[in-house]
């Protein structure tokens, strides 16, 4: 339950945020556009779950103050690869390996982001993984700053 609920959180903050910029948005597109497509309303509505996605899961849950520890950053690239393939190694299932699931669904998690930022506005491969590349270094540097000074040291894990 502690893995999903930061994403049951991103779902009703990016629902409640929706309904409050409805009104702009509707604004917005008629002058713009002359209109509002259902498919570029769905794609607004993706884009604001995936930075309040971004922003919940790269901040809760939240300690308590005094209530966590500091952890150390990691700067080898490869690190991530070694803890993959060191728990293979033990025998233990490639589906249930915890490093693998760490990185794939990193991976995943920005892939809507680009996907969002190619579909809505035709950016090219480059610049959606380029944003994509600032979006994901923003997160570990929010982690690798305690939540931008909120907290004295990281209590996540920055990865390079």
């Amino acid at each position: 339950m502690e893995r999903i609920t930061p994403g049951i959180v991103a779902i009703i903050i990016g629902g409640v945020a929706a309904l409050l910029l409805f009104v702009p948005f509707v604004f917005i597109s008629y002058r713009r556009r002359g209109g509002m497509t259902f498919w570029r309303t769905i794609g607004w509505l993706a884009l604001l779950i995936v930075a309040f996605s971004l922003i919940s899961y790269t901040s809760l849950p939240a300690p308590q103050i005094g209530d966590y520890t500091c952890t150390s950053p990691v700067f080898d690239p490869l690190t991530d690869i070694r803890a993959i393939i060191d728990e293979q190694a033990n025998g233990g299932s490639f589906l249930s390996n915890p490093a693998l699931q760490v990185t794939l669904f990193n991976v995943l998690f920005f892939m809507p982001l680009g996907f969002l930022l190619r579909a809505m506005f035709g950016f090219g491969v480059a610049r959606a993984a380029m944003i994509g590349f600032a979006a994901s270094l923003t997160v570990e540097l929010t982690q690798l700053t305690g939540i931008w000074g909120l907290y004295p040291c990281s209590y996540r894990l920055f990865s390079v």
